[in-house]
């Protein structure tokens, strides 16, 4: 798929045990969102929550896709195109994920409030 970039259109809700994640399409990206930053740990890999097909590897590169992880509507982390990831969020996302320092701080505020 070299030079052409995947269009997904998604609007999904995914249920793990009492938790409720979203995915949908924005712009040119994916977005989970999650309740809490526990729960977005809770999920192991992103292959649980993603669409099938669309799995957080070499393939959302490829593809032309980048996965914005939410929490509370806060980015926290990013991955896929044009995203080189770091150990923090490979712990967070269990993919080659970037952690964004100022969403995770906001997510936390907003769990307070």
């Amino acid at each position: 798929m070299t030079g052409t970039a995947l269009t997904v259109d998604a609007e999904l809700v995914v249920e793990r045990g009492e938790r409720t994640y979203r995915v949908w399409s924005e712009d040119d990206r994916l977005v989970l969102d999650a309740p809490s930053l526990t729960a977005l740990r809770a999920l192991g890999t992103l292959r649980d929550a993603l669409p099938p097909g669309i799995a957080p590897d070499d393939r959302l590169t490829e593809a032309g896709l980048t996965v914005e992880l939410q929490v509370r509507r806060s980015p926290v982390a990013s991955l896929g195109e044009g995203v080189t990831g770091d150990p923090l969020g490979r712990w967070l996302a269990g993919a080659d994920a970037a952690v964004d320092p100022l969403g995770v701080l906001t997510a936390a505020v907003r769990a307070l409030g």
